[in-house]
């Protein structure tokens, strides 16, 4: 139980509900994770195995291109493990989809399979379970380790993301987490194909509690989230979570709507100048033939020069 994320999650339940015996289904998504996956899955299954004897890990390979498939394939034997192979990479929201839809305990983990989210916190998550809150979310507690540039991004997205939404995404918390099989039924059924799932979380609500953690030092390998990952995902949670992208825009339109019929009424402003010039330009030429008229006149009077075609 923590108050980081007071604002985004309710208190704590006015009293435990009764939970069944555990039957833990771990998530584990998996794309080019070859130097990690065989160490993490058994590690995986020591720290499952001291809360449950009833648990299974189902790995999901994301189109991996190295020996993720060859390693899942080893872990076969002797191991409460299901494993799933993507035909592709369709990214870590779609392994994350597939693995839920296919969990059959009456709890659900999702982990990575860096060692990056750590082992240790699965006792403190059950514990919260079985308090009654329906999903347990690690938060990221310290990002001392990332670029000031991805630290920056990641305040300005969540900002933006929450920006006048009734429903909130909690800051730095991401898909380190174990939730209720209501929870995973509810994500299960929504129809999105294109998923922002720190998004989806917290739509569906329920009860909820934050963890503060570190994450470790990734064991092995190199992660595949890069910057155009990163930013394509900033952009899917913008664009599906948010009503800022249509209020931008609708301010730009109105913007150049206005600009629009600011020039309108220029140009007709214009356009009635130009045809009252020709006006002004004739009563012009009359006063000055007029003057010529009389200057003759007088020269005329005066015996000077005659000034025919203007008689």
């Amino acid at each position: 139980m923590t108050e980081l994320h007071a604002d985004y999650a309710p208190a704590a339940p006015p009293a435990a509900l009764p939970r069944a015996p555990l039957r833990l289904s771990c998530v584990v998504p998996a794309h080019n994770e070859e130097a990690n996956l065989e160490a993490f899955v058994r590690a995986l299954a020591d720290a499952v195995a001291a809360l449950t004897p009833e648990f299974e890990i189902i790995v999901v390979n994301d189109g991996s291109r190295d020996g993720t498939h060859e390693a899942a394939l080893r872990l076969l034997d002797g191991l409460p493990l299901r494993y799933l192979a993507l035909s592709r990479n369709f990214g870590k929201e779609s392994a994350l989809s597939a693995g839920i839809d296919h969990a059959r305990g009456n709890a659900v983990l999702l982990i990575d399979a860096d060692f990056q989210h750590p082992l240790s916190m699965l006792p403190q998550m059950h514990q919260l379970w079985q308090l009654g809150y329906d999903m347990v979310y690690g938060v990221i507690a310290d990002r001392k380790g990332e670029s000031g540039a991805k630290r920056m991004g990641t305040s300005l997205f969540y900002r933006l993301l929450n920006s006048g939404n009734r429903v909130k995404v909690p800051p730095h918390a991401g898909d380190f987490r174990w939730m209720d099989r209501r929870v995973a039924e509810a994500l299960s059924a929504l129809p999105e194909h294109h998923r922002f799932m720190k998004g989806l979380y917290a739509w569906v609500g329920f009860r909820t509690a934050a963890l503060p953690f570190v994450p470790q030092t990734r064991a092995g390998g190199a992660s595949s989230f890069n910057l155009r990952r990163l930013g394509s995902l900033a952009l899917l949670g913008l664009t599906s979570f948010t009503t800022m992208p249509l209020r931008v825009w609708s301010v730009i339109g109105s913007v150049v709507a206005l600009g629009g019929a600011g020039l309108r009424h220029m140009d007709h402003r214009g356009d009635a100048a130009v045809r009252r010039r020709p006006g002004r330009l004739a009563d012009a030429g009359r006063r000055h033939h007029a003057v010529f008229r009389r200057a003759a006149d007088v020269d005329r009077r005066a015996g000077g020069i005659h000034w025919p075609h203007l008689r």
